[in-house]
């Protein structure tokens, strides 16, 4: 019985796996990265979305990379190893102080690997799109 408890990695072990061989990437850094520039309203959305994946996941944003993915380098860490896209947007909304205009199915409508570049392009378009009223 003891076995099948060893097989779930406990969180500290999750991030532990993912900040091996990494380093701390700055803001700026990220954000070059993303083609943005540090103090526009799309570095703030980047930055939102950068904390949020790094808070569902509990490990520092710094870490988190643009080219990091889901499925790909993500699902190390937790949330992101059994992914709750919703827990995910929440995350993101609070970040920002505001809801999606169209909610969250348009966020991940993309099929294969997602980026987190790819997610803050997508955040960004929907944040610009123009509401129905």
């Amino acid at each position: 019985m003891w076995r099948f408890l060893r097989v779930f990695k406990p969180a500290h072990s999750k991030v532990d796996d993912f900040r091996e061989g990494r380093t701390r990437q700055s803001d700026n850094d990220f954000l070059a990265d993303c083609g943005l520039t540090p103090g526009t309203e799309a570095a703030e959305i980047a930055l939102a979305v950068r904390r949020a994946v790094a808070g569902g996941g509990l490990i520092d944003p710094l870490f988190i990379r643009s080219d990091d993915s889901y499925p790909g380098t993500l699902e190390v860490l937790p949330l992101w190893d059994s992914m709750d896209w919703l827990a995910f947007v929440l995350e993101v909304e609070r970040e920002l102080g505001q809801s999606f205009p169209y909610g969250s199915a348009e966020l991940v409508s993309k099929s294969g690997p997602v980026t987190l570049r790819d997610l803050v392009a997508r955040v960004r378009e929907l944040l610009e799109k123009p509401q129905n009223t």
